[in-house]
């Protein structure tokens, strides 16, 4: 099962920031502690608190953003590597009749995370040109904590993407009424 794979991510944080990820693989989450977790049946709400020492993802990149005031183009192989990430997700989850079975579905969800760095490793900045993305990869990992803080909510979009994508497989699998206890 590892790494996770995903076959495309779109994430837009307003006019500065654009990246499409393509192939990706999450390396770390095989290794994810849970933290802490409250289930409401009721309000049909779940929040899980997950801590994990490295969560690696890599695959293929095509960026057109503005980061440090700095405009970053390109195309090519990524990599982004969070070390010691703390996130809360928290989902609303609907239900759905599928052959006479209730199953569960994400209705909304978010993510909100920290994390102790950042590495970044974009290839072929600027057309390949070599000079300028070993710089500007040194200045994104130099500058990681004001980089996180602009990129924080995409990357964020492009976790939950994964975190829904594995509790929903268990949603279809399973039906609701086996899921939880209910009173």
């Amino acid at each position: 099962m590892m790494p996770f794979k995903i076959s495309s991510v779109n994430v837009h944080g307003g006019e500065n920031f654009k990246i499409k990820m393509d192939d990706i693989e999450v390396w770390g989450i095989d290794k994810t502690k849970l933290v802490d977790i409250d289930i409401n049946t009721f309000r049909r709400t779940i929040k899980i608190v997950l801590t994990v020492d490295i969560l690696n993802i890599g695959g293929t990149y095509d960026i057109d953003a503005r980061i440090l005031v700095l405009p970053i183009r390109g195309k090519g192989p990524a990599n982004i590597t969070l070390h010691k990430p703390v996130m809360t997700y928290v989902q609303e989850w609907g239900l759905k009749e599928l052959n006479g079975e209730i199953y569960g579905y994400t209705k909304n969800s978010k993510l909100a995370y920290d994390i102790e760095r950042a590495e970044y490793n974009f290839q072929n900045l600027f057309n390949g040109n070599e000079r300028l993305g070993i710089e500007t990869n040194r200045l994104l990992n130099e500058n990681w904590g004001v980089v996180h803080s602009d990129v924080s909510s995409p990357v964020g979009q492009a976790i939950v993407s994964v975190v829904d994508s594995i509790i929903d497989a268990i949603y279809e699998v399973i039906p609701y009424k086996y899921l939880f206890i209910h009173d």
